[in-house]
């Protein structure tokens, strides 16, 4: 009763003042007692929401843009970023990679290595089944490496697979046996595994028509659920829905679909059309690609790739001369080159080895652009423009090359700009553009080239073995340079081999003294990738992967929706 009668009385005194307030004061004190219930509020939603736990839960879609049409969504036999895409979404491997970005179980629920590197023991999961229902085995397993070892198979898993055997010990237990000890086989076995009941019919060389490159059963975090085509059978979308049986749990987001388009100024277009969600690109590819656009979010990402020019050791030209290599190397201005390829994206480098990777020298020689020094090395060289035509001659002989580039625009400002620098100084580059099938089968196949810019994507572990081992100088090896350094050889080898990772990191730092002192490539830029999605999806971190075909390794880890619960 005396609380009911105080209350009263508060309630009687505040209106007798309240009506001697003008309408002024009236108007500020409504506004005050306004201010104080607001910020009450939002001081009590801020100490909700920091003391809140966000729990993703399943529903949502994503719709993604993808450069080209669809042919292969089979782990084996995917070339294009976008088969390799589509395969990683249906498909799965013995282990994968988690959001540390370390190696983990996926299909095997565990692994154990002998002490020589040499065997591989993988325990499989019980428990899981193909998109169809049929259940996983070890015989699942077995047959995919068979197919690898097939004479008619002869795609670019082949050579990791080469000397590799397999002991089925019981239906959930297998072991792989190695030719040769590899640290490294773990990556190796990220390979999606195919389904033996479905293919053990269709002969290894007939893969590539099966019908089921385009209809896949897998195990992966996602199953193809409807495939849409044009009037001329082009096919518009694929829609894959979230896999319940996946080994890694039920995706978050139930539904995928990705749309395809033929050109990149196609795919840009379907963006700014909003005609879907999330797309991949290269900084290189468009000027507006790396900057924002409102409601989403840019993961950019600098992948182990590098892109440089590769001068050919075997042929008779004056590239053979260290000096030229060099002056040519000093005449180079890297920093304008980014500029002007990447819109200043990428990232200037002077190593095979890359920034943030095991073994990277920050030490290494650098040939900051120099062109007074380019100019004199020429010079000293006996290089002299003698009939004053812009072009420095020896022996009769004018300092001229030819550089075979791809045809796509990111190559063809980089040698226009190699052109302009190295012109500046007495030397002619020629630049032949050639469509990438006659680069690789004319060019590439046959080292058929004085100089070549090229791009190079290093994998996972960045070893750069295949990339300049002097048994890499011939196709299918990669070593583009046909550099032949029997030092070199052995660091590459001792590196490959040892477990010991202060001797790798030895080995790779005095391996780029070498290279940087023969300099049989001008190294220019790792580019940028940009993925661009939608700012609702949450959960994304691309910050580990080592390809654009990556970027959906945890994607049963992403979410659209989501509740708040305190703890």
């Amino acid at each position: 009763m005396v609380s009911k009668i105080s209350a009263q009385k508060i309630v009687d005194v505040f209106q007798l003042f309240w009506k001697r307030f003008s309408l002024i004061e009236r108007v500020i004190s409504s506004a005050l007692v306004a201010i104080i219930v607001l910020e009450s509020w939002i001081l009590g939603s801020n100490f909700y929401y920091r003391n809140a736990t966000i729990v993703p839960r399943q529903g949502g879609i994503i719709k993604e843009g993808m450069l080209g049409q669809p042919q292969f969504i089979n782990p084996l036999y995917a070339r294009s970023v976008t088969d390799k895409s589509l395969s990683s979404l249906v498909f799965a491997g013995l282990v994968g990679y988690n959001e540390k970005h370390e190696l983990s179980p996926v299909l095997a629920e565990r692994w154990e290595v002998s002490a020589d590197k040499q065997n591989y023991k993988f325990y499989l999961r019980k428990d899981l089944q193909w998109s169809d229902g049929q259940p996983f085995t070890v015989a699942d397993v077995s047959y995919t490496l068979d197919v690898m070892h097939n004479p008619d198979y002869s795609e670019s898993l082949k050579p990791a697979w080469d000397g590799v055997s397999i002991d089925k010990l019981d239906d959930w237990t297998l072991n792989f046996k190695l030719s040769r000890p590899s640290p490294n086989f773990l990556s190796v076995a990220t390979v999606g595994i195919l389904p033996r009941y479905l293919w053990i019919d269709v002969a290894v060389r007939d893969f590539p028509k099966s019908s089921y490159n385009l209809n896949p059963i897998g195990l992966g975090p996602y199953r193809v659920d409807k495939m849409l085509q044009n009037k001329e059978g082009k096919i518009v979308s694929v829609t894959l829905s979230a896999n319940k049986d996946f080994a890694l749990g039920t995706p978050n987001i139930l539904t995928a679909e990705m749309k395809f388009y033929d050109t990149k100024e196609a795919l840009i277009a379907g963006f700014s059309d909003r005609d879907f969600t999330s797309f991949g690109i290269y900084s290189f590819d468009d000027k507006a690609v790396a900057k924002g656009a409102f409601g989403y979010s840019n993961h950019q990402v600098n992948l182990p790739q590098y892109v440089g020019v590769f001068f050919n050791a075997k042929r008779p030209t004056a590239l053979n001369d260290k000096i030229v290599r060099q002056a040519l190397a000093y005449a180079t201005n890297k920093e304008r080159i980014n500029r002007v390829v990447n819109y200043g994206a990428g990232v200037v480098i002077n190593s095979p080895i890359l920034p943030d990777y095991l073994g990277f020298n920050p030490n290494v020689k650098n040939y900051e652009y120099d062109k007074k020094k380019a100019v004199n090395m020429l010079s000293q060289a006996g290089w002299l423009d003698q009939n004053r035509k812009g072009v420095r001659e020896k022996d009769g002989k004018a300092l001229a090359f030819e550089i075979i580039i791809q045809d796509d625009p990111q190559f063809a400002r980089l040698a226009e700009e190699l052109a302009e620098m190295w012109g500046d100084i007495g030397v002619q580059l020629n630049i032949k553009k050639v469509d990438t099938a006659t680069l690789e089968q004319q060019y590439v196949n046959g080292r058929n080239y004085d100089l070549i810019a090229i791009g190079e994507s290093l994998g996972a572990d960045a070893d750069p073995y295949s990339f300049w081992h002097s048994s890499q100088i011939n196709y299918p090896g990669l070593n583009l340079a046909m550099w032949e350094n029997g030092e070199a050889d052995k660091l590459l080898e001792d590196a490959r081999q040892t477990g010991d990772t202060d001797i790798k990191v030895k080995d790779y730092e005095k391996f780029q003294e070498l290279v940087a002192e023969e300099l049989p490539a001008i190294l220019l830029y790792q580019p940028t990738y940009v993925y661009r999605i939608y700012g609702k999806v949450k959960g994304i971190d691309l910050s580990g992967i080592s390809s654009a075909t990556e970027r959906f390794f945890d994607i049963q880890d992403w979410y659209v929706k989501y509740d708040r619960v305190r703890g």
